[in-house]
């Protein structure tokens, strides 16, 4: 699963990218990836771990709520 959300504020565009995958050791992780449209690589990149794929959708979703209520908007 993976979504991007987009954040325009004048000339700067803000992205912040998260996705949940399966690890090779059967963990779910959650990678968010954020920065600036305007330049090549990410300002930053975390990944939390989860045992379950449901703690692991439960944290997307609310990573996802609160980016939205900082006016991050999907395509």
């Amino acid at each position: 699963m993976r979504k991007t959300v987009y954040k325009s504020n004048g000339t700067n565009i803000r992205y912040y990218r998260l996705e949940i995958f399966q690890s090779l050791f059967g963990e779910y992780v959650v990678e968010r990836e954020y920065g600036n449209r305007a330049y090549r690589a990410p300002t930053g990149i975390r990944r939390d771990i989860f045992s379950s794929l449901k703690s692991a959708e439960e944290f997307y979703v609310k990573m996802l709520r609160i980016r939205k209520s900082r006016g991050y908007k999907c395509d």
